[in-house]
């Protein structure tokens, strides 16, 4: 133990004595010069199959672009970072950038010199921590614009935030010449939340020791749980904020802001699950189609659900097959318009029925239609009716169902790529040192 944390030890005096020279100057000599100068390191966990899956996407892709890259898988939990492994990879390396979802420069190094002058990519997908702006050079890139205007609420630099969906592999999702019978069959859902409200109940629960802050979160998982039995459903981590506040005011409870942010979007994946549970049950009871597939864990807790559950989908080349095989894909997530699941049924030739999004206070940011033509490229459900009605509209015409999917596939391949979402990641960076006017990357399509 005593060797391992001497090695850590020196390892953090080469980087701080290394990055310690790095500053503004030196990132505008670095970008001025040809991707080949470049050095990109890219962290992910051993134990999270989705993050691990887009951070080796995104290395390939800064290959193919020209760049020197570093992969480290490192083996700690999804929800924490193994900082000791990081750090003495970090000081053989010596990376001009550090790639890494959900985690900020100061998450992984505690020495100032480092976390002010390190350029630092945070790739924020999750709430699992709250990004903390901690560095002169850190940039954070959100998939949902409605995040990055948050942030910059937060004070958090405008011209050091900029929103992009995930991009999709197409050189593993692609439409297939033939769809292998085990996947073929009329509606596919996959998604591991429909079938999990409680282990995510259990989840948010456990974060938390006092027998107060338990109750208060007991007794909001009892509303939404009544809410979604009257088909109730509300997305707004805002909504769940002025809920929660109001339990706390009662109880003369007070939390920080980040706290709340945690509880809001916990209470909020709940009710993400019961809808997604909801879905597939309006389609099930409709009778319209019994061939149906659900994939994703614990969809056989329920039994309306169990005969239909074909087991987890193992991301990529399974998961394509799968979307390539199905006659509609059901993307329903409640609050993200541009998800990633979106572009991958599309670049496998899928044909995905997307749920509209109502957004907050009737203000449109980012919507699927400033992409997708409606009815030409993507199709959207509005209610339980609207879901059922194309249901039955897209099954009976395979012609007009095959003629969108291939539209949507095209704008997708081009536009929602990895290698198009990496480029305008690196450019944006680019012109953020090199460029005159930096511009910023929020409030442009």
């Amino acid at each position: 133990m005593k060797l391992r944390n001497d090695k850590i030890a020196s390892s953090l005096e080469t980087l701080k004595e290394y990055y310690r020279k790095l500053d503004e100057e030196y990132y505008r000599d670095l970008f001025s010069k040809d991707s080949s100068h470049v050095k990109i390191m890219l962290i992910t966990s051993e134990n999270t199959e989705i993050n691990k899956f887009i951070v080796k996407d995104w290395c390939r892709v800064f290959q193919e672009l020209g760049y020197q890259t570093r992969l480290l898988i490192e083996n700690e939990t999804y929800e924490q970072v193994n900082t000791g492994v990081i750090i003495c990879e970090a000081a053989k390396y010596r990376p001009d950038i550090v790639f890494h979802i959900n985690y900020t420069v100061r998450h992984v190094f505690p020495v100032d010199d480092i976390c002010r002058n390190l350029l630092w990519i945070m790739r924020y997908r999750d709430l699992i921590q709250i990004p903390a702006y901690e560095g002169e050079n850190m940039f954070i890139s959100t998939m949902v614009r409605a995040w990055a205007e948050e942030l910059i609420k937060d004070c958090m630099p405008e011209k050091r935030i900029m929103y992009s969906p995930e991009g999709v592999d197409i050189n593993i999702f692609k439409k297939k010449k033939e769809a292998k019978r085990n996947y073929k069959c009329d509606i596919v859902s996959v998604n591991s939340s429909g079938g999990d409200a409680h282990f995510r109940f259990t989840y948010l629960i456990e974060m938390f020791n006092g027998n107060t802050m338990r109750q208060v979160i007991h007794e909001l998982y009892s509303e939404i749980t009544e809410m979604s039995s009257r088909e109730q459903f509300c997305f707004f981590d805002s909504s769940f904020e002025k809920l929660l506040e109001k339990k706390l005011l009662q109880r003369e409870i007070q939390i920080n802001k980040e706290v709340k942010k945690i509880i809001a979007r916990g209470v909020s994946n709940i009710m993400f699950a019961y809808y997604r549970q909801k879905v597939m049950e309006w389609i099930i009871d409709s009778g319209i189609t019994t061939n149906i597939q659900l994939w994703g864990r614990s969809w056989s807790n329920y039994e309306k659900f169990r005969k239909y559950h074909m087991g987890i989908a193992r991301h990529g080349k399974e998961l394509s097959g799968i979307y390539g095989s199905s006659k509609i894909s059901i993307s329903d997530h409640p609050n993200i318009p541009l998800h990633e699941r979106l572009f991958e049924i599309q670049a496998s030739g899928g044909f995905p029925l997307v749920k509209h999004i109502q957004p907050e206070n009737g203000e449109i940011t980012d919507y699927i239609t400033n992409y997708f033509k409606e009815n030409e490229e993507i199709v959207l459900f509005y209610n339980k009716d609207d879901l059922l009605n194309k249901v039955q509209y897209y099954l009976d015409n395979p012609d007009e169902r095959e003629r969108i999917a291939e539209n949507g596939k095209n704008v997708a391949m081009r536009d929602f790529s990895n290698v198009a979402v990496a480029k305008k990641t690196i450019s944006f960076i680019k012109e953020y040192y090199v460029g005159q006017d930096v511009k910023t990357n929020i409030k442009e399509t």
